[in-house]
């Protein structure tokens, strides 16, 4: 093809692209503005770290929502947290607590259920960044993610909430519930809609 030949199409391209976006906005919608409408609760297993199977999760990354393989201790990546064994109890180890750089903050709120924690406060002198946290039945944490990507490919941080509703010491394995907003760093931990 010519140049010619592209550059007649070139405005109408153009144009049709400002009267979608027009249009779309003059319907009262606005393209980007993302709500989170429906909650997407999910369950967890994750084992300790220190247990001598290969190749079952012991972290979680809760930006993709996915279970990670960790086989050391150090192991950098996309992770948020990893359950490891620490003085005969299960803890949820956040990256920091082993070195790594990460934005991942945990703040745990006991005697409050999952449906209760409604918003992340604001103050980040509450959360720990460094230090193992027990992993208790019935105790619903609030989250700050490692920094991920949001629906429109910007870079920013989410936050969420998780309840361990199984700890079992013998078998190294943690249960919990949880979900995370889809909004770049809203502190609102209930869907909007």
């Amino acid at each position: 093809m010519n140049k010619s030949f592209l550059s007649r199409f070139r405005p109408t391209a153009v144009a049709l692209l400002v009267a979608s976006v027009l249009g779309i906005a003059a319907c009262g919608e606005n393209i980007f503005d993302v709500k989170w409408v429906n909650p997407k609760v999910q369950t967890v297993l994750l084992y300790s770290l220190t247990r001598p199977d290969l190749n079952v999760p012991s972290g979680y990354d809760f930006v993709n929502r996915e279970p990670v393989e960790i086989q050391e201790a150090g192991a950098t990546g996309f992770w948020d947290l990893l359950v490891d064994m620490r003085d005969g109890q299960l803890v949820f180890i956040p990256p920091r607590a082993l070195g790594i750089a990460s934005d991942v903050m945990v703040l745990p709120m006991p005697g409050m259920s999952f449906d209760e924690v409604l918003e992340a406060p604001e103050d980040s002198t509450l959360y720990i960044r460094d230090q193992p946290i027990p992993a208790e039945v019935g105790t619903t944490y609030i989250l700050r993610t490692h920094e991920g990507q949001s629906d429109f490919g910007i870079p920013c941080v989410f936050w969420g909430k998780f309840e361990t509703t199984e700890v079992h010491p013998a078998a190294e394995t943690v249960v919990f519930i949880y979900d995370v907003s889809p909004l770049c760093d809203d502190r609102g931990l209930v869907p909007t809609g």
